[in-house]
């Protein structure tokens, strides 16, 4: 019933669609001319473009396939069940990093890199600053109440979930390395190749790498890997734009942010932990310390200054009466 719910639901939405865009968009703008739409050229152009990616896509989702047969080899089924829930928690996290890879792709592709590269650099930066300033905090406070969060909700049902919610949490700080940015920012810019290439170094050290780990450290090796196979090509991607683009990423600004998320996660730490009440009051102390701690460490430490906020603000003023729950910490 729910493959079914699934499959009919994008067959109705994918049919919608395609009638929509026919009379809306390709009667109106290609049905009145002479000589049509150049379907070889377009093609031509859009496979050139797209074929990198989907080769990116086909081998991302070969070695996650790859790393699932050796995890059910290697691996129990109750490792099995407490990594399927971490996973589920980690789904938090996505909140905040799929809206901003969604919004990083077309800023990136409306830029020339030939007649407005300043601009381009300095999008870039600001990119990899603003997801860094709302996706390590969120990734600092689930790591350090994973397990509140996961025993408040499964009390001791997964007793591992906490340590591998940590863990998989440590993949999502990459975001204060550029992470989140340079994907969207070679595919924005037509480097499709590019990003192919990074992708099939990533396979290249994943492979081997996972045949070692996951038979001997089971679900930690799993995590490790994925951990350990994504930095060599992040590095080298950096390096690539830096060298033929000029952009990088403002190290100074992710330390200090990760300085300040840090300085939060260890003080909530520490009063957590001497607490005895229910995971649920754990919970909710946790996050109002961590919040309270890092809207002041944040701007002691430099990690946002007035122009930010302004600039908060700005982006924020969009989302309408939404915009006014971000009014009290950005204050």
């Amino acid at each position: 019933g729910a493959v079914l719910g699934s499959i009919l639901a994008a067959l109705i939405t994918g049919t919608l669609a395609i009638t929509i865009f026919y009379f809306i968009f390709y009667r109106k703008r290609y049905g009145s001319e002479d000589d049509g739409l150049n379907i070889s050229r377009t093609l031509k152009t859009m496979l050139r473009y797209g074929l990198p990616l989907s080769v990116s896509a086909i081998l991302g989702g070969f070695l996650s396939q790859f790393y699932s047969f050796l995890m059910v080899i290697y691996c129990s089924d109750s490792m099995i069940g407490n990594y399927s829930m971490a996973l589920n928690f980690s789904m938090l996290i996505t909140f905040f990093t799929i809206p901003i890879s969604t919004v990083l792709f077309p800023a990136f592709s409306k830029l020339d890199s030939e007649r407005e590269i300043e601009t381009l650099r300095n999008v870039f930066q600001s990119s990899v600053k603003y997801a860094t300033l709302l996706t390590v905090p969120v990734t600092a406070v689930i790591m350090v109440l994973s397990e509140p969060l996961v025993f408040t909700l499964f009390a001791g049902s997964f007793s591992y979930a906490p340590l591998f919610l940590t863990l998989i949490a440590v993949g999502y700080l990459y975001s204060g390395l550029g992470n989140l940015s340079l994907g969207n920012f070679l595919s924005g810019q037509g480097k499709t190749k590019v990003a192919m290439n990074l992708t099939l170094i990533n396979m290249v050290i994943g492979l081997p790498l996972s045949l070692v780990l996951i038979p001997a450290f089971g679900i930690v090796g799993l995590i490790v890997t994925t951990l350990v196979a994504g930095i060599p090509s992040l590095a080298l991607g950096l390096w690539w734009v830096k060298r033929n683009f000029g952009v990088a990423v403002d190290w100074a600004s992710s330390t200090k942010i990760f300085l300040a998320s840090a300085t939060a996660a260890a003080i909530t730490y520490v009063i957590i932990s001497q607490l005895t009440f229910h995971h649920w009051i754990k919970l909710v102390l946790g996050g109002i310390i961590f919040l309270a701690t890092y809207f002041i460490a944040a701007p002691l430490v430099r990690a946002v200054d007035k122009n930010d906020i302004n600039n908060l603000r700005e982006m924020l003023s969009d989302l309408g009466p939404f915009s006014h729950l971000f009014n009290l910490p950005l204050s």
